[in-house]
């Protein structure tokens, strides 16, 4: 009997031994060419990804508008002492359409009237847009205020103020600023 060789070509993905490549007599991988730049490639696209991931969130937190969430209510003394009040709550409410100032009691008589006064309302301004709103569709007058009661104010919202913004109340001189909208 004769002994022949075959001579049938490898099989594809392999060198002419039957191994893949990169693979040694021993079965020990080598370094391979294109291997390895394809991990480099790998690596750098995932160091690019989490680059552009990075300064995304560094863009949004730069650019985000400080909110109002969670600030505290300022206090005025002088808005106090001479109005009778103390703003407690500034809400926008009816689906964006009205705004709710809500004020606490202090003193009765100052109280009253300061909501008596129809003819010049307090005005509401946004601290972020300037825009504001003096048009007060519900200021009840005429009834006996107690004190340590909250009461409030409904003011038309043609988009004057936004939630989560800041805004000041406005009257006779004096200014209540950075209540938080909630």
């Amino acid at each position: 009997m004769s002994s022949t060789t075959s001579t049938r070509p490898a099989p594809i993905g392999t060198d002419g031994a039957g191994r893949p490549p990169g693979e040694s007599d021993d079965g020990s991988t080598e370094s391979a060419g294109p291997d390895r730049r394809r991990v480099i490639r790998r690596r750098l696209a995932m160091a690019a990804v989490a680059v552009v991931v990075l300064g995304v969130a560094a863009l949004v937190l730069l650019t985000r508008h400080p909110s109002s969430a969670g600030a505290p209510m300022p206090t005025s003394a002088a808005m106090e002492q001479s109005l009778g009040i103390r703003v407690t709550r500034v809400a926008v409410v009816g689906d964006g359409g009205l705004v709710q100032v809500n004020y606490l009691c202090l003193d009765p008589t100052k109280a009253t009237e300061f909501q008596s006064d129809t003819s010049h309302p307090p005005v509401l301004t946004s601290e972020d847009r300037g825009t504001r709103t003096a048009t007060v569709a519900l200021m009840k007058k005429g009834h006996t205020m107690t004190a340590g009661q909250t009461y409030y104010f409904v003011y038309r919202n043609s988009d004057a103020v936004q939630p989560d913004e800041f805004a000041s109340f406005a009257y006779s001189g004096m200014t209540l600023a950075h209540i938080p909208v909630l």
